[in-house]
């Protein structure tokens, strides 16, 4: 039976659950569909690294509803099942039939407010910022200086990108508007580069 718990003082702020709350949470359905599509997500990736010249899949999971349905609370509590560490021996994953969940961890970013998009930031940079503010914080004692050398390079070439396409840059010619449309493409593989080196880094 399912327990609906209602607190005064929480009702303009999202409710972000546990792992211990799936069991009896009003969102499960919503949980193990969003778990499937993340372990399907993992699958497909796995399946195409193996065969060469094809890239990843589209990896975005839309939560939709009107508002006040609870679309925040239940991308938080997702994220937050995702990343949270086991306390029993059995790991949460294991009790379900997500195989590639369960391989894998996660890292949570702050989320991105709309009230700093403007003229000048955006999803992508705002990302940027999240992911370099998360390498600073985690201060690593044992570090492999290599690793972090190529990740740092990672950050200034998608710098880069972004100054071309969303920046104040003017081709001055056909060869660096060549070059500004190529940018698009360029970001794409700088971001999952990025990504690639800040998870390694982060082991």
């Amino acid at each position: 039976m399912k327990v609906i718990r209602v607190s005064l003082s929480d009702s303009n702020r999202p409710h972000i659950e546990q792992r211990e709350d799936y069991e009896n949470s009003v969102f499960r359905k919503q949980y193990d569909l969003c778990f499937s599509m993340v372990d399907a997500i993992l699958a497909a990736n796995k399946a195409i690294k193996i065969e060469a010249g094809f890239e990843c899949n589209n990896n975005i999971i839309v939560f939709d509803g009107e508002r006040g349905s609870g679309k925040t609370s239940c991308i938080l509590s997702v994220a937050n099942m995702l990343t949270e560490e086991d306390k029993n021996t059995d790991s949460f994953f294991d009790q379900m039939d997500y195989h590639f969940l369960k391989e894998c961890r996660f890292l949570k970013l702050p989320m991105l407010e709309p009230s700093f998009f403007d003229k000048e930031h955006n999803a992508v940079t705002l990302f940027v910022s999240r992911l370099y503010k998360a390498y600073l914080n985690l201060n690593k004692c044992n570090e492999d200086k290599d690793l972090k050398l190529k990740l740092l390079n990672q950050f200034v070439i998608v710098q880069q990108s972004i100054k071309c396409i969303f920046g104040d840059f003017e081709p001055k010619d056909g060869l660096e508007y060549l070059v500004s449309l190529s940018s698009a493409i360029d970001l794409r593989i700088a971001l999952f580069n990025l990504v690639d080196l800040f998870l390694k880094y982060n082991q």
